[in-house]
């Protein structure tokens, strides 16, 4: 059991790297198509090439990014099919969520939530 005492741990370098470039990403500031390397990455983002390699690599296996052998990472693109099944599942994730929360809820709380979705409508 964590004491409370506990210092929180910085993150690693992996990791900073690794939000920098998916915040670039979600910013449009890499296009779609672009190949970069982790060389051209460190060198723009100040750090050495092992951190941005491993957090490409990441990236890549959460399909944000494609391998190129031997000359970087290519921003991928979604294409429309990719993006309706992303879409369907999180509907799918989300209605179940809400249904859960709704039969276990309070009558006060669920009571709020009806207003609210008549206030929407």
């Amino acid at each position: 059991m964590p004491s409370r005492f506990a210092l929180d741990r910085p993150e690693t370098l992996k990791q900073l790297v690794y939000k920098r470039v998916k915040d670039l990403l979600t910013a449009g500031q890499l296009a779609v198509d672009s190949v970069h390397s982790a060389s051209q990455l460190a060198d723009d983002l100040g750090v050495s090439r092992t951190p941005v390699r491993e957090a490409l690599l990441q990236l890549s296996a959460e399909g944000f990014f494609e391998p190129l052998e031997g000359r970087g990472f290519r921003v991928r693109g979604f294409d429309k099919k990719e993006i309706e099944e992303l879409f369907e599942v999180r509907r799918l994730i989300e209605t179940h969520v809400v249904a859960c929360l709704a039969r276990s809820s309070a009558n006060g709380a669920l009571a709020d939530l009806r207003a609210a979705l008549r206030e929407m409508e």
